[in-house]
């Protein structure tokens, strides 16, 4: 599903053909934040789901500046020996892999983390290293494209709660499901934060519907919309009927168990996974 198809759904739920007690922008919300729920259980299962690789990276004194959508880094490596330095130790243990007088012991290249950065306990180390990591997940983002949008550019309205961060979208996948463009579903290459201009290969206008692709696997979208509708639903109101209430609690602890199961090994009928890549 498309975050488009997944709002429809959302609102199929709480009974709200056309917009009642929620906006987009609330729903859209609470969306994202089971999207990134999702990916953080996929984080700690086995598989690497949501892993990826860096391009070369050029430490400075030693520090390697985290990439902007580095969740948790798993593994890096000096590109041209292929050596790991290892991510196994904390400021804490700085000295111990360290020699007292010439430096660092041979063989004993660790790093650690520190804020947005890994330091790595070397501050000569000039060599460029990749880093394999799970990244982040994009907030979701549907709606009807705003004014301006055309050729290769959709617009997101401001009532659909926008990013305002320069190239935040990159990446993410946007389908079009109907007006103008529709059947598109295209990578986005460029986003503009100040003006919420979306580059993405097409023709647009602003009859264009549309919706991101959640980044976790579409095993886990219906997971990610029954724990918006338990959210949403949870709201203060005497409108609230227990037993619907009962009743989706009930599909979302299933449908959980059922994921968590699913999403515990990447290769059927294996106790264990390879690491892997995307690059």
């Amino acid at each position: 599903m498309n975050t488009y198809e997944m709002l429809q759904e959302l609102r199929a739920n709480l009974g709200e053909g056309t917009a009642s007690h929620w906006g987009a922008k609330e729903l859209l919300k609470k969306l994202s934040a089971h999207h990134r729920r999702v990916a953080a259980m996929l984080m700690l299962k086995q598989g690497d789901w949501l892993l990826k690789k860096s391009s070369a990276l050029t430490p400075v004194a030693g520090v390697v500046t985290l990439p902007a959508d580095c969740a948790k880094p798993v593994y890096m490596e000096d590109v041209t020996s292929g050596a790991e330095i290892a991510i196994d130790t904390t400021v804490r243990e700085r000295s111990w892999t360290r020699a007292p007088i010439s430096g660092l012991e041979p063989g004993m290249l660790n790093a650690y983390m520190m804020d947005g950065v890994i330091e790595i306990n070397d501050s000569t180390l000039v060599s460029t290293v990749y880093l394999w990591y799970q990244r982040k997940v994009w907030d979701l983002i549907a709606g009807t494209a705003d004014t301006a949008s055309t050729t290769n550019a959709i617009v997101i309205a401001v009532a659909d709660g926008p990013r305002y961060t320069n190239d935040y979208y990159i990446g993410a996948t946007l389908e079009a499901v109907g007006g103008t463009g529709v059947g598109t579903s295209a990578p986005i290459t460029d986003y503009v934060g100040s003006t919420r201009v979306l580059t993405v290969a097409g023709s647009f206008s602003t009859d264009t519907v549309y919706g991101t692709v959640p980044q976790v696997p579409e095993e886990g979208h219906d997971l990610i919309v029954l724990g918006a509708t338990m959210q949403a639903m949870a709201k203060p109101s005497s409108d609230l009927d227990e037993n619907t209430f009962k009743y989706y609690s009930g599909l979302y602890g299933d449908a959980r168990s059922i994921f968590e199961d699913w999403a515990s090994t990447r290769k059927s009928g294996s106790t264990h996974v390879r690491r892997t890549e995307v690059d």
